[in-house]
């Protein structure tokens, strides 16, 4: 009888850290559940031409580390995160088996759209606010060198930072498969 009672006593006390986590989900500082993040204000648009190269990604060294970036066909762009040289086999690896393209679907600052209008480029995406508080859109603009460069110069956030001397230029590397470009957060 004790028994009993002590498993029921626990099964009610489970359910209640359910419940109680549940109420707090709206309060937590997380891109999956926050509705008030700002809205991308370039509108995702299929890319048909020919100026940048599709069938791979893009990285730039950029003080020591590398950036890199996944464009598609539907207009999307996926952040492949900055990361120290060494560990770009890891990444690619990742790609292969499909464990980023997983872990970026729970991150919204891995996610945004891009525009290429004749050898300009353009891309937008979520970036955390300097006190990690919220999220803040910034907008990345460069000039498209040949199918397989660009060059980024500037950058605005919605919070209204601008900055007026980045230098990183990006490069093609041929990779397949890419990760899905399917996300939640872009429709």
């Amino acid at each position: 009888m004790v028994k009993c009672r002590k498993a029921g006593t626990a099964r009610l006390f489970r359910a209640f850290l359910v419940f109680a986590g549940c109420m707090q989900l709206p309060n937590m500082n997380c891109s999956l559940f926050r509705t008030d993040d700002p809205s991308l204000s370039i509108v995702r648009r299929p890319y048909t031409g020919s100026e940048l190269r599709m069938d791979g990604y893009y990285w730039a060294n950029h003080a020591g580390a590398l950036l890199l970036y996944v464009f598609y066909r539907n207009g999307i762009v996926q952040d492949g995160g900055g990361f120290s040289p060494d560990k770009l086999p890891q990444r690619e690896e990742e790609f292969r088996n499909g464990l980023y393209y997983q872990w970026s679907l729970k991150y919204k600052i891995d996610w945004g759209v891009f525009q290429i209008d004749s050898n300009l480029i353009k891309f937008e995406m979520w970036y955390p606010s300097d006190d990690d508080s919220h999220l803040i859109t910034r907008t990345n603009s460069g000039e498209i060198l040949n199918d397989t460069t660009f060059h980024i110069s500037k950058a605005w956030e919605s919070d209204g930072d601008v900055y007026n001397n980045i230098d990183d230029t990006y490069h093609f590397k041929q990779f397949s498969p890419k990760p899905d470009s399917t996300c939640p957060f872009i429709p």
